[in-house]
């Protein structure tokens, strides 16, 4: 059997990108594919979510329509300049207010925060048109649909010492968020199968979209937390994997990290015995949620990095 292609796999899940509803779909069975291929047991923990779907967005400055992207979770008009944001600035400051918004560290369409209010993102190229433009209007729709989706388990399901987590799916193409976190605990299981007896992996589904207030990422990490509560709390390690190969691979407990990275009801609870494995941040913003999150962000050494930090981190003392 030819041993499990890191770069290969995460090229796979970019193809299937942006993997939201089908393609979500699409990257789980590609997950089960790849597990099923390895003779890797794993059992699915369905469920279903009303998600938002985008229809259409527009933003004209003095008729000139300029290239964005809907970010509301509620449809509606924007006008006016006095509406502009940096999406930088963590969405619960802005959370219900109308707005047009852009990352000004990156050079393509990106959208780092989703707003419960009618929201477009833009190009921080664009931000001069937009402030120098005597009519700015900007629109948006969006409807929420149904979408069952599946958590994906692999490994000691009953009692397991660690429970480690990475999401499957992303806002545009994904290759640092998430797929290499993905990537990441697939090397460790087909690499160290014998890890299975004492952790439970986590592929989790809807971690970047939901309706669901005041937090709407993190969906797929609650919904685990709703059904195996008593996991959690026996369990002495929980990992959230998420945005390595990027960079040399961090493990922090910091609280504040730990509540973006990982939004359940009661991270605070968990808190002592969570961390969070990731990448470069700084490298991360200026291809966050945009298409430029491609494969070329992945670094092969970074990744074998972090993929041996992690096996560290549930207790292998042998290189894989």
């Amino acid at each position: 059997m030819k041993p499990f292609d890191i770069l290969s796999f995460v090229q796979e899940l970019v193809r299937l990108s942006p993997r939201q509803l089908r393609n979500e779909v699409r990257a789980a069975r590609l997950i089960e594919r790849t597990l099923d291929s390895f003779k890797i047991p794993y059992r699915e923990q369905v469920f279903t979510i009303d998600f938002p779907s985008w229809s259409a967005s527009s933003v004209c400055v003095d008729r000139k329509k300029i290239p964005s992207r809907p970010s509301g979770f509620i449809s509606g008009v924007i006008r006016g300049t006095d509406s502009l944001i940096s999406s930088l600035t963590g969405s619960q400051a802005f959370l219900s207010r109308p707005n047009i918004n852009f990352n000004p560290r990156c050079r393509a369409l990106s959208s780092p925060s989703h707003y419960f209010a009618p929201a477009v993102s833009v190009r921080a190229q664009d931000v001069g048109a937009i402030l120098g433009g005597r009519s700015v209007v900007a629109r948006m729709s969006v409807r929420s649909i149904r979408h069952r989706i599946p958590n994906i388990l692999v490994g000691n399901a009953l009692n397991p010492q660690t429970v480690c987590f990475a999401h499957y799916d992303c806002i545009e193409t994904g290759a640092v968020d998430n797929a290499s976190g993905v990537a990441a605990m697939m090397a460790v299981i087909t690499r160290a199968p014998g890890a299975l007896a004492r952790t439970l992996f986590v592929f989790s589904a809807c971690e970047e979209l939901s309706f669901d207030k005041p937090i709407y990422w993190g969906y797929g990490f609650r919904v685990f937390e709703k059904k195996n509560a008593r996991l959690l709390e026996k369990a002495t390690k929980i990992i959230v994997v998420d945005c390595v190969g990027n960079d040399r691979p961090r493990v922090s407990s910091d609280p504040d990290l730990l509540e973006d990275a990982f939004p359940i009801k009661n991270i605070r609870r968990y808190a002592h015995k969570t961390v969070a494995l990731y990448g470069s941040i700084d490298k991360l913003m200026p291809v966050y949620h945009s298409a430029l999150d491609d494969i070329h962000c992945i670094v092969p050494g970074y990744m074998e990095q972090a993929i041996r930090v992690l096996a560290r981190l549930i207790g292998l003392h042998r290189r894989i």
